[in-house]
């Protein structure tokens, strides 16, 4: 039976629908054969050019059916495309291509915590954390969600050192890599948070390979350790699409 992901980025189950940025159809293609629904989510030509088909520039899930939508793009999403009983929110604010003005809704939750830079955070992401009783970690990267890859409740992988000491100081075992590797066109380089997602309760997959990146075999070691298995999306070398959000799952 297919249900709503009660926990964000952490599946319970097989994975059956993700929010994803629009025009990524090779990727599209591919969870496609996973037996995976890509929903892609409108370009937001309020942020920088190169992002604005990130789905974590404009979307944040909540868990249980609800999302946050920017306020930028609300009016322009197509309700018709989404599970029967999601529900969308609009943003307080809305977004500009000026840092911090972009980071609203990047946000990146793990369990009962937020990582998040506070004062710039969406008044409704702050609702949410207070209405579900979840703590709200202060960290200085903005870009929060991009920045982590979410493996379970305890277990992070990150390359931003801020991230890594507040997960660590909350509780959470972090395996700090390497900065860049991942590519992201028009910006020297792209994060690990933004180029993979959760697939299933016991699996992770990646847009791409993992090849060439220093600190491959500690990632997979890391991922290993915790009974994970890693699916690779495409062929090519791994790519931030501003992270893949599962919204249902079946189980």
């Amino acid at each position: 039976m297919e249900h709503f992901v009660v926990k964000p980025n952490l599946p319970q189950g097989v994975v059956k629908t993700v929010i994803i940025g629009n025009g990524y159809h090779e990727l599209e293609a591919a969870l496609s054969k996973l037996g995976i629904k890509a929903i892609p989510i409108a370009n937001n030509d309020g942020v920088a050019q190169p992002v604005r088909a990130h789905a974590d520039m404009s979307a944040y899930y909540c868990g249980n059916g609800e999302l946050i939508i920017s306020k930028n793009i609300f009016e322009s999403c197509d309700t018709e495309m989404f599970p029967t009983g999601t529900m969308l929110y609009c943003s307080n604010a809305g977004q500009s291509d000026k840092y911090p003005m972009d980071i609203g809704l990047n946000a990146c939750e793990v369990g009962d915590v937020i990582f998040c830079s506070v004062e710039n955070t969406d008044a409704a992401i702050l609702e949410h954390a207070e209405k579900h009783g979840k703590k709200l970690i202060n960290v200085r990267q903005g870009y929060a969600k991009c920045s982590v890859c979410v493996l379970d409740e305890t277990h992070i992988i990150t390359a931003d050192k801020s991230i890594a000491e507040a997960a660590q100081n909350a509780g959470i075992e972090v395996l700090l890599i390497e900065p860049g590797y991942f590519e992201l066109p028009g910006y020297d380089y792209g994060f690990i948070g933004g180029s993979c997602f959760k697939c299933s309760a016991n699996m992770i997959a990646f847009t791409g390979s993992l090849e060439g990146h220093p600190d491959k075999e500690y990632i997979l070691e890391f991922i290993n350790k915790l009974g994970l298995k890693v699916v690779y999306l495409t062929n090519g070398r791994c790519f931030d699409v501003g992270s893949i959000l599962p919204l249902s799952e079946e189980r």
